[in-house]
């Protein structure tokens, strides 16, 4: 089952690289805030939802990410924010600011629509008669608040800070010589904060793990 679902997260990444790769003349901040529309709000909304609003029936979950894709997919395709400046008779909008303006208002309709939906999912709460159940929902509510005790913790291996800071120390080492490339005086002090920056955080990452391995 492990390797279906692998290859069906595989087969999905690949076409949303190649839509992305698609789309012409929209920059990677434009396309992260659209893939933050579009898959991550219907996830995430009901996922923060369901910690703080508790009287809900069980479906409310994965109902309330179908009306979050639903959502996604009217405002994204049905919503023109161009047209908008003329129906207020105001100047005509920029690219970047109709791109804006769109995921603005996905953002808001996902807060009030799909947040909305999952609250009032309530109307239909009736307190479980499955002993199991409630036993779950007990527990799940409970371990929420129940600090982690010490043996709960997973041992940090230090090992992979040492290779991780090995690796980010050389990759600052190699970007030093970059240096003399810099022709004006303040691409070359940029650079030096780049590189020192990453030398530091290389070095740091070096003594943390001698320091945990002692």
């Amino acid at each position: 089952m492990g390797r279906w679902v692998t290859l069906l997260n595989g087969a999905l990444a690949t076409l949303t690289a190649w839509w992305m790769a698609e789309q012409e003349g929209i920059g990677f901040f434009e396309l992260a805030m659209m893939v933050s529309s579009l898959f991550l709000l219907p996830l995430s909304i009901p996922a923060l939802l369901a910690v703080v609003v508790r009287q809900t029936p069980d479906w409310a979950g994965w109902s309330t990410v179908l009306v979050g894709a639903a959502v996604s997919l009217i405002f994204y395709i049905g919503f023109n924010p161009v047209a908008l400046p003329a129906w207020l008779g105001a100047y005509t909008l920029t690219e970047r600011e109709a791109s804006d303006l769109k995921f603005g208002v996905t953002v808001l309709a996902h807060v009030v629509f799909t947040g909305g939906f999952f609250i009032g999912t309530r109307v239909w709460y009736s307190p479980t008669r499955n002993t199991e159940r409630r036993q779950q929902l007990t527990l799940f509510f409970r371990n929420m608040y129940r600090p982690l005790q010490p043996d709960e913790i997973a041992c940090v291996d230090p090992s992979q800070a040492r290779r991780l800071g090995a690796l980010v120390t050389g990759m600052g080492l190699l970007l030093l010589p970059l240096l003399l490339l810099a022709e004006a005086p303040q691409g070359r002090w940029l650079h030096a904060a780049i590189v020192g920056t990453v030398l530091i955080s290389g070095l740091a990452l070096r003594h943390w793990a001698g320091s945990s391995r002692t």
